[in-house]
């Protein structure tokens, strides 16, 4: 099984769509408010689609109802609603122990393959799992190839860790 754990600023929503987006209404965002980029949440459809993959939110829009509804309500439009399977827990530490904690408690027959996708790096002894983004842009072509890679060297070594 593979999974995603996916961030939100800097990820789905970008500075430069944020820019466009205010250019063309005049009308400022923040909050839940902040317009998700089209081209970010196509790359995701994408990543997910190529590597069969489930989302778990690790982003802090986990942490309201209203966070959670907007985000599923942007990704139903694309279709990946469905693949959200879970949020991380909030441990008010760093994400990667929330990560750690959402791991430990995964369904213990199952030993997933898995990447993050975030602009931040503060991730500790789970960077070689990390995406990161660029939050003047977004998710990027360039990262969903990125995310490929990681994900089928990691099926690669579990094989090969397998047959030995």
């Amino acid at each position: 099984m593979n999974l995603i754990f996916l961030d939100v600023d800097g990820v789905l929503n970008s500075i430069n769509n944020l820019i466009k987006v205010y250019n063309e209404t005049q009308k400022s965002h923040s909050g839940y408010s902040y317009p998700f980029d089209p081209n970010c949440l196509e790359n995701l459809k994408e990543l997910v689609t190529k590597t069969n993959s489930n989302l778990v939110i690790s982003s802090t829009w986990r942490l309201t109802s209203e966070g959670r509804n907007t985000l599923l309500q942007e990704l139903k439009k694309y279709d990946l609603d469905k693949l959200v399977i879970g949020y991380t827990p909030f441990l008010n530490s760093n994400r990667n122990e929330e990560i750690k904690e959402f791991l430990s408690n995964f369904e213990a027959n199952i030993n997933p393959n898995f990447i993050i996708l975030d602009d931040d790096s503060d991730i500790d002894d789970l960077l070689p799992f990390l995406v990161k983004t660029d939050n003047q842009v977004g998710l990027t072509n360039e990262n969903v190839q990125q995310a490929i890679k990681k994900l089928t060297k990691t099926i690669i070594e579990e094989h090969d860790d397998f047959e030995r």
